[in-house]
């Protein structure tokens, strides 16, 4: 199989030298290159799409029941089907084939099947629209909390717990944030 890029140094190269030798240059038979240099296209331009089927497909006969059981149940799986097949006509199907009949599935759901449902994923990080988190900051415990009572909450801009009056005083985290924590616990 002769690549893109060969048959572009064979382009470069044909107008210099002899056919045989731009051919061994870019790493394939004179007769090919030719071919190409006559033809003034790419490999990749010149290959046909593969439409057509190679074998019949294995699951004509059974299909219109096979899109029932999916119509009625739309999240069947593709090897449950398979199993189904296999219990009902013993021999018929082989493990190979399983693939084919995902494919067939993947198609009918595609063009046939139920809607899906539509998400849109929306990720708010905090200060980016003017919303501080607090409750995204890192917080302490503190042997108090532990007994169940609550820990001031500090106001940053005022150093001081807003219910309490307690002052704060900024701390270093390992994330090298401030965090307010109290004085005291008194």
């Amino acid at each position: 199989m002769v690549s893109d890029q060969q048959v572009k140094r064979l382009w470069r190269v044909a107008p210099k030298l002899s056919l045989e030798v731009a051919a061994a240059k870019a790493g394939m038979d004179a007769k090919t290159a030719r071919k190409y240099l006559r033809a003034r296209r790419l490999p990749s331009e010149m290959q046909q799409k593969h439409t057509w089927r190679t074998r019949p497909d294995p699951f004509a006969d059974f299909w219109d029941e096979l899109a029932q059981r999916l119509q009625v149940d739309p999240g069947l799986q593709a090897k449950t089907l398979f199993e189904y097949l296999q219990e009902r006509e013993p021999g018929r199907f082989q493990e190979g084939q399983l693939r084919t009949l995902q494919r067939r599935i993947k198609n009918w759901r595609a063009v046939e099947g139920p809607p899906r449902e539509v998400f849109f994923a929306q990720e708010h990080y905090p200060g980016e629209l003017c919303q501080p988190d607090f409750h995204a900051l890192p917080r302490t415990v503190h042997h108090d909390q532990r007994a169940g009572i609550p820990a001031p909450v500090c106001n940053r801009a005022a150093n001081t717990d807003p219910t309490s009056g307690i002052d704060c005083k900024p701390v270093k985290t390992s994330s090298h944030m401030d965090v307010l924590q109290p004085h005291s616990l008194t």
